[in-house]
């Protein structure tokens, strides 16, 4: 250490220099620097699940779902429809969204003179103005689950746009241009001081979140720099004793963040307090140096040798506990989290950049020399407080060693209370704008994080979309999980339109024709892929708890773990007797369950067995003479009608 300290003094003004060109070139790279607020990013990149997430983001344009809420008393007038209808046009245009859909160009089916009519749910030639228009209009919504839930809330009060972010878009800078382009349609809209419009969903809880890491740093470090100075003012009420750590302190924050920047690393909501600790860790060593330097200056050595003495005295302790921190904060890029890894990483090499220039530039400062005053000798009753503890635990040795024993053993006890919870939502402000947008998505839409289903198969095939169908009823008994959506239930709704059977049609060109209407039509890009091979069912949890959310996707995936691998379609009439019987069992029982999750939507609990029952006695009743004279009749009547596609001789 001798050779060091003689190498470092001897070339000070170098040493200096070197310092001084490295951190202006380091502070230059610190501010290319980004905020990485995405979580999904955080997550082990290499691993089969997350890659399949990125995979199906990219074939369907993206994982992340946006809403935009417009909270008013009342959806349903003509004033508020319009500012929907504006907001919705004016976010089709903001570059990164996907698409925009909302209660004024959602999806829309009607039975007409010439057959089934897909467009819009609210026409430019139909918006509602008058009472009765509106009523109509409300009837409309509120009959189709479709609506109710995902676009307005049932009781009215709110309706919500959703926003599909592009998948390799900055989140960020979407979010921030959705904002500008809501106040441009808001500030001209004739029902803007009755509405406001809240932000949702992930995309915006990314965009606070950055916010939030930016005014942290802003915040934080401002407190810090002021406790800092107070105590070291106070310690050693001497200029030096206060600017040197402070300078060991930037030198060391500048460096880290500019070798971060510099290897494509970005502050992330764990990373963004490293700076902060480095302010406590790293001003560790330059305070001890400082304080065995002022020892040797009041003890009547020269600078020179008060800086050579330090070094000898205080260099080797100062390293050790300096590879001990940096060995701690290193174990933990053996995680799977990369922000963890990050922090770990990133506190290390902070915690080295930190001795680096305590033991270089210190000494080399120190050197040219700084008035010390001598200590006055104190009285036995005026010792500093640390003397007088030191006093207390030793002539308490056992005392000490015991109340230590205990409070670890009542540590060891309590660390099974500890909950594990990633809630990121309890990071927004309670009453703030995002904070209630959060609530108001959970209590009345469902939630606002994705849960999502992928599937592969053919999409023209009833059996297929059928146990898509299946799949979807049974999510939605599934807690904290609420409205699912998929292509079967698009399909289903568009035959009940067209036929009155809110049921996938039995034959696969019955399928085929209710798929060609919906060529082109974005909403159904984005839940349907490859050639009508691979699909999305899309969900809403209502949670951002990791219990719950670690129950319901458990839950998911046992049902899903235990459905056929494949699927046979079987026509009862060339079956045997024998096989026809399990055939009508099999399917009876499947009524039965699907019928006792419908219940279970509306908190009615019924038993299967119950169920079963009434459904065998349903389907093996016959018919008596009244009912079949009452369909002879019917039968007649239609084939006298002007729809009948035959014409009846008398």
């Amino acid at each position: 250490m001798s050779r060091i300290a003689d190498f470092i003094i001897r070339f000070r003004w170098p040493v200096i220099v070197v310092v001084a060109v490295l951190t202006v070139f380091f502070g230059w790279q610190a501010t290319k620097i980004g905020i990485n607020a995405d979580f999904s990013t955080y997550l082990n990149q290499s691993d089969p699940l997350v890659k399949e997430f990125n995979r199906v983001g990219e074939v369907f344009g993206g994982n992340e779902m946006g809403y935009a809420l417009v909270s008013t008393g009342n959806v349903y007038t003509a004033d508020n429809l319009r500012l929907i209808k504006e907001l919705t046009e004016a976010y089709s245009g903001v570059e990164g969204l996907v698409y925009a859909i909302s209660l004024s160009n959602t999806i829309d089916f009607r039975k007409t003179d010439w057959g089934l009519e897909i467009g819009k749910l609210l026409e430019e030639s139909e918006m509602p103005e008058t009472s009765q228009q509106l009523d109509t209009f409300r009837s409309r919504v509120e009959q189709n689950d479709r609506y109710v839930g995902n676009l307005v809330s049932e009781d009215g009060t709110a309706a919500v746009i959703m926003l599909k972010f592009a998948g390799k878009a900055s989140q960020f800078f979407t979010a921030l241009r959705v904002q500008v382009a809501t106040d441009a349609v808001v500030q001209s809209a004739e029902s803007a001081s009755r509405t406001v419009v809240y932000y949702g969903g992930m995309p915006f809880l990314i965009y606070n979140m950055t916010l939030l890491i930016s005014d942290n740093m802003s915040v934080l470090i401002p407190i810090l720099l002021l406790v800092l100075l107070s105590v070291l003012f106070i310690a050693f009420r001497h200029w030096a004793g206060v600017v040197f750590p402070l300078l060991v302190v930037g030198v060391t924050v500048v460096g880290m963040l500019g070798l971060a920047s510099m290897y494509g690393m970005e502050l992330t909501i764990l990373t963004s307090f490293v700076p902060i600790v480095l302010m406590a860790l790293g001003s560790a060593d330059a305070i001890h140096l400082l304080k065995a330097y002022f020892e040797h200056r009041r003890a009547g050595s020269t600078p020179g040798e008060a800086s050579r003495g330090v070094y000898r005295q205080m260099g080797v302790p100062i390293v050790l506990t300096t590879i001990t921190t940096g060995i701690g904060f290193s174990s933990l890029i053996f995680t799977e989290f990369s922000i963890i890894r990050q922090f770990g990483l990133l506190a290390a090499l902070g915690v080295i950049i930190a001795l680096i220039t305590t033991l270089t530039l210190l000494p080399a400062l120190l050197s040219f020399g700084i008035s010390v005053k001598p200590v006055r000798q104190r009285s036995g009753s005026s010792r500093n407080l640390m003397d007088r503890f030191g006093g207390m635990i030793y002539r308490h040795k056992f005392a000490s060693v015991i109340a230590g024993a205990l409070i670890v053993i009542v540590s060891a006890v309590s660390l099974p209370r500890i909950v594990k919870d990633v809630d990121w939502s309890l990071c927004l402000k309670k009453g703030s704008g995002p904070f209630h947008a959060e609530m108001l998505l959970r209590e009345k839409f469902g939630g606002s994080l994705p849960i999502q289903v992928f599937a592969q198969g053919d999409l023209k095939d009833p059996a297929v979309l059928s146990l898509l169908r299946t799949i979807e009823r049974r999510l939605e008994v599934t807690p904290s999980i609420h409205k699912s959506l998929s292509v079967s239930a698009v399909i289903a709704e568009m035959n009940d339109a067209l036929n009155d059977r809110y049921t996938i049609p039995e034959s696969r060109q019955g399928v085929a024709n209710l798929w060609i209407l919906t060529e082109g039509e974005e909403e159904i890009e984005m839940i349907v892929a490859d050639g009508q091979q691979e699909a999305l069912i899309n969900a809403k949890l209502d949670t951002w708890e990791t219990a719950p959310l670690v129950e319901a996707v458990a839950n998911v995936d046992d049902y899903l773990s235990g459905l056929p691998q494949t699927i046979a379609v079987v026509d009862p009439s060339l079956a045997t007797p024998a096989a026809r019987t399990e055939i009508l069992k099999l399917k009876n029982q499947r009524i039965a369950q699907e019928l006792s999750w419908d219940l279970q939507k509306y908190g009615l609990n019924t038993s299967e067995d119950d169920l079963l029952r009434v459904v065998e006695t349903a389907s093996t009743a016959g018919a008596d003479s009244q009912l079949r004279d009452r369909v002879r009749l019917a039968v007649v009547a239609y084939l006298r009608s002007p729809e009948a596609e035959v014409e009846l001789q008398e």
